[in-house]
């Protein structure tokens, strides 16, 4: 399985190395909080209030839900907790735009970091140089947008 992750920049990663492995004064180094436990956790709530559509939770179930349908390419498909993540990440997403309720785009903008990981493929699909994501981007033209 793989998980994408934004690595550094080579300068980025160079002055890690001369911060980690040299000698340095870490009482010197000044860090700034930018959310503290409290805000967190109204981040959360906030999160949790945010509006989805019956309509688009039937969305992410039929997404969810044809990971599931045997064929050629998917082994095993996302579990319950993918629905979840998805909604929540939705909802997330949504906050973070200024929005107080979910639209399709939110939906989009996170499934492929929710599902990446949550599918395994057969050797069949890997044989054929199939990807996760191009699992994804094949159902996502297949379940009707609501």
């Amino acid at each position: 399985m793989k998980v994408k992750i934004e690595y550094p920049t080579k300068a980025e990663e160079k002055d890690m190395l001369k911060l980690l492995t040299s000698v340095t004064d870490f009482d010197s180094i000044e860090i700034n909080e930018i959310l503290n436990k409290d805000k967190i956790e109204k981040i959360k709530q906030i999160i949790k209030e945010i509006h989805i559509d019956e309509k688009l939770m039937d969305y992410i179930l039929d997404i969810v839900f044809k990971t599931r349908e045997t064929n050629n390419y998917i082994a095993c498909g996302a579990s319950p907790r993918a629905s979840i993540a998805l909604v929540v990440s939705a909802k997330a997403n949504a906050f973070l735009e200024g929005r107080d309720y979910v639209i399709p785009q939110d939906i989009k903008r996170v499934i492929f970091d929710v599902l990446r990981h949550r599918m395994i493929l057969t050797y069949e699909a890997e044989a054929e140089g199939k990807k996760v994501e191009d699992i994804i981007t094949d159902i996502l033209e297949i379940v009707e947008l609501p």
